[in-house]
């Protein structure tokens, strides 16, 4: 088991390449990639609820997230995405997306005191993007995306620690291009259907029933080519009754 000591060294660790890849990464279409919830349930009725704060090249985000274990092997999520943009580019002021997904999955625990659990997850969500120009008028863009998401992860009383890749079908992302290959003006719209591979890294560390929080994700394929994502937050570990005993 990690002493405190440890599991912070591996937070700070991880952070920091976070923050190294976020300022490597690029973003030019609506789409935002959200963070994955991988539940890592152990048995019925618990539920695992979310919240982090996202970073990712010049922009901020609010996540939500809830799941719930209805049965031994079942389990159904829903989560939220809040992203706001600040980019530096001419005639692009501001940029929000909405995002919501809904799904549900079978999840299996293995190993030694069932540590060791495998998930897969199928996933419906729905976007809204909100651009604004400065010489355009406002306007709304929607896209849509279904996702399969498997992930094998461990889970202790202190520390969990999770692989996961999605892969998502994307509907209607758009993005904006130049007018023209010599005008330093954006704005010109095209719509695309693209295929995401989205890996993550996801690690928690504290108590048994609320920990810490981290995530590093990656957007591979689209309009982007590859897009990265982190954050931190909370994590509580819940049932039906109340906490866990």
């Amino acid at each position: 088991m990690l002493n405190a000591k440890q599991l912070t060294f591996y937070l700070v660790y991880v952070l920091s390449i976070q923050l190294m890849l976020v300022f490597a990464g690029c973003a030019s279409g609506l789409y935002a990639p959200n963070m994955q919830n991988v539940p890592l349930f152990q048995e019925k009725n618990e539920i695992r609820i979310n919240a982090a704060y996202g970073i990712t090249d010049a922009d901020n985000a609010v996540e939500l997230q809830l799941a719930y274990a209805p049965t031994a092997n079942i389990g159904i999520q829903a989560n939220a995405l809040l992203h706001g943009y600040s980019f530096y580019l001419p005639k692009f002021n501001n940029f929000d997306v909405f995002f919501g997904e809904i799904g549900a999955g079978y999840y299996r625990p293995f190993g030694n005191n069932k540590h060791w659990v495998f998930e897969t997850y199928g996933l419906l969500g729905l976007g809204q993007a909100f651009p604004e120009f400065s010489y355009y008028k406002e306007g709304y863009k929607q896209y849509g995306k279904f996702s399969l998401q498997p992930a094998i992860g461990f889970t202790a009383k202190g520390f969990d620690a999770a692989l996961s890749a999605r892969a998502s079908y994307l509907l209607n992302d758009v993005a904006w291009k130049r007018i023209d290959e010599n005008s330093d003006e954006y704005g010109k719209y095209y719509k695309s259907n693209s295929f995401l591979i989205e890996p993550a890294i996801t690690l928690r560390g504290g108590w048994k029933y609320v920990k810490l929080q981290t995530q590093l994700g990656a957007s591979i394929g689209g309009e982007k080519g590859m897009d990265s994502h982190a954050n931190i937050g909370i994590c509580v570990l819940l049932n039906k009754k109340g906490v866990k005993k």
